[in-house]
């Protein structure tokens, strides 16, 4: 499970946590729930308990966080304008471009390198 993503979809969710960790190891204040521990804010009721348990439910083992997924989507952009003439692109080229200038000036965390001929 990725506890990055959990613990973002869980704070989307409005569930007050401190965090989310990969152990099973017992805490106060927290929930193990199968491979992780989910540690709350304060004691937590029944009905969180339950939504915590939803959400895991509904939660791909391997979701990335959303900077980590748009890292990746940039990090496949470059390597599709790699090499390539700027002056060839279509309008999808040119936003795809944009949508990486923004990423490179870090909006989106990630490395990648890009070359585009003129």
């Amino acid at each position: 499970m990725n506890v990055l993503r959990l613990h973002e979809k869980l704070r989307e969710a409005g569930v007050e946590i401190v965090g989310v960790s990969d152990t099973t190891k017992p805490a106060p204040k927290s929930i193990v729930y199968g491979p992780v521990r989910v540690s709350f804010a304060h004691d937590p009721s029944q009905a969180e308990v339950e939504s915590v348990q939803q959400i895991i439910d509904n939660t791909s083992p391997d979701e990335l966080p959303e900077n980590e997924q748009a890292a990746q989507t940039a990090i496949q952009i470059a390597q599709e304008l790699n090499g390539t003439d700027i002056r060839t692109l279509d309008a999808a080229g040119r936003n795809k471009l944009i949508a990486l200038m923004a990423a490179k000036l870090g909006w989106v965390k990630g490395d990648f390198t890009l070359d585009i001929r003129r």
